[in-house]
């Protein structure tokens, strides 16, 4: 374990992977690091690993050990396509375990050998060695290690009957019960699986191995799919049950299906994508100009053909707490037109809004986004989805709570991670009367945040910080007061006596010009004290 924290904290160095013992057990340890490094895309680090096994050979006294390096190295120079490179560390690893008496781990590595063999189109010499393997693996029941010779066959004579090499590998699999065979060998296997779900081979087996099988499988089975009957049902079925956003595309472009039991199944396949959130996420920025983004595309300004939409999808989201009525946002959006010209201008515009939102959803299928009950409209809070004002007001009652407690530094955190949030006045360029208020409301919580972290910064004695706070208020508003205390205290606890002084000035004249005012009773009082050289 010593070894193991060694390597994890610092595997750029070579000293850290020598052995502060050298012992065949601290070896197997370093083996199985490389090996982890490897299936982590660490490739030097493991090649680093397996090459320091080799150059201890003689004083590690277990010869698997140095075998299973060799063959790890070999598997390594496969994956980068050396593959004569690759054959002969393999064959270098079966004249070891030929000579350390092991005809397993000689047939495992003829095995690696052999799949290689097969990749050069020598299949003679692969399918020799693979005879070989077959027969040791009996004779010792070692069912994973004949399963991989049986895949390996499999691959070269790509058939999934029910005598093919294939069906025989699932049946070992499936009746010792390795749940892990397919996830290492997923390479190999995915286009034989394919195939056999296509075949209906092991209908109680096959699926549930797709289902983990990556969106890689995706384009295999849309492909190898037949256009109509119940094999296209069952596919439809299956890449529903796999989700993400290959097969949510995939599905998507099946719902003009002319068959109806195509379509049907496409929708519930959908639907079921959409219960298990495996949707891509909609992230939705309401400070500044307002954006929506889905997954990791912004949706265009020209895709909202209707103004209208955008702005209904904003109101819906500030009132996603509760179900809106819709008489209600008839008035909000139509209030001069009668209530049946106000109800047909709603449903156009929630048709255009759910499309802009999900561009493939089928007639008839219900929007995760946009839900109608009853007749009560709603931002689905179920959906998958993130909003810059729910994480806003998050972070705000995190740092209240925190400063309730007394955690300054936790509420300062938050206060920080709340401001970084508000990028702009509260859904810019809108001009609707219902925006105006939460406008207002909001950038005054932004101006309350930034006191509350300059005041902190300030009683910690980084005034620097707290000035810097402070002008962030007055970036937005240059006649907050306040925000000019806070910086004119701040730079006479720095010693900037001047700045401090050119603070107030700056302040009372912008106060003058742009309200018509002086400056406040305490503002005055902070500046005499200044002055006097009392702060």
């Amino acid at each position: 374990m010593d070894l193991f924290q060694k390597v994890l904290s610092d595997p750029d160095k070579p000293s850290v992977l020598k052995p502060d013992s050298p012992t065949a057990t601290s070896y197997r340890v370093l083996l199985g690091l490389g090996k982890a490094y490897g299936n982590l895309e660490g490739v030097e680090v493991a090649e680093y690993a397996f090459q320091h096994i080799l150059e201890r050979e003689e004083e590690i006294r277990d010869p698997e050990v140095v075998i299973r390096a060799i063959g790890a190295l070999g598997e390594i120079q496969a994956k980068r396509g050396e593959l004569e490179a690759a054959l002969d560390l393999f064959g270098q690893a079966i004249q070891k375990a030929d000579s350390a008496r092991n005809a397993l781990l000689a047939s495992e590595m003829g095995i690696n050998k052999a799949q290689v063999l097969l990749r050069l189109g020598r299949q003679p010499e692969a399918f020799s060695l693979l005879d070989r393997a077959e027969e040791v693996f009996k004779i010792w029941k070692d069912h994973h290690q004949l399963a991989r010779s049986l895949l390996a066959r499999a691959s070269a004579v790509p058939e999934v009957g029910p005598d093919s090499h294939f069906s025989r590998c699932l049946d070992l699999v499936k009746k010792y019960g390795n749940s892990d065979f397919f996830t290492q060998e997923m390479g190999l296997a995915r286009p034989l699986l394919v195939d056999a779900f296509m075949a209906g081979l092991h209908e109680d087996f096959v699926p549930s191995i797709l289902r983990r099988a990556g969106p890689e499988a995706v384009p295999m089975l849309v492909k190898k799919m037949p256009q109509k009957g119940s094999r296209t049902v069952k596919t439809i079925k299956l890449l529903g049950e796999m989700g993400g956003k290959e097969a949510e595309a995939a599905l998507r472009a099946m719902v003009g299906n002319p068959a109806q039991e195509t379509r049907d199944a496409v929708r519930a396949a959908l639907e079921k994508i959409q219960e298990r959130g495996l949707v891509e996420k909609l992230k939705i920025v309401m400070f500044g100009p307002f954006q929506v983004q889905r997954g990791e595309v912004l949706i265009p300004q020209e895709v909202w053909t209707m103004k209208k939409a955008k702005s209904l999808l904003a109101y819906l989201v500030i009132h996603r707490d509760r179900q809106v009525p819709e008489d209600k946002v008839c008035d909000v959006f139509w209030p001069s037109l009668d209530a049946e010209k106000a109800r047909n201008n709603l449903h156009t515009t929630v048709y255009k809004l759910r499309r802009t939102l999900e561009p493939h959803l089928a007639g008839g299928m219900a929007s995760q986004y946009i839900l109608y009950q009853r007749g009560f409209y709603r931002f689905n809070p179920d959906s998958n989805y993130w909003i810059d004002l729910e994480a806003f007001e998050e972070h705000c009652s995190e740092a209240e709570k925190a400063k309730s407690q007394g955690d300054s530094e936790s509420a300062v955190r938050h206060f920080r991670q709340a401001a970084s949030l508000y990028g702009g006045e509260f859904l810019e360029g809108l001009e609707e009367e219902w925006c105006i208020y939460q406008r207002v409301t909001l950038q005054q919580k932004y101006f309350d945040i930034l006191v509350q972290i300059s005041e902190q910064m300030c009683q910690t004695s980084l005034h620097q910080e707290a000035v810097e706070a402070a002008r962030k208020i007055l970036d937005v508003d240059r006649s907050y007061e306040k925000a000019h205390c806070l910086i004119m205290r701040s730079f006479a606890l720095l010693g900037k006596r001047d700045e401090a002084i050119r603070q107030y000035h700056q302040c009372a004249d912008i106060l003058k010009k742009e309200l018509g005012l002086s400056p406040s009773p305490e503002t005055e009082a902070l500046y005499l004290k200044i002055i006097d050289r009392v702060l």
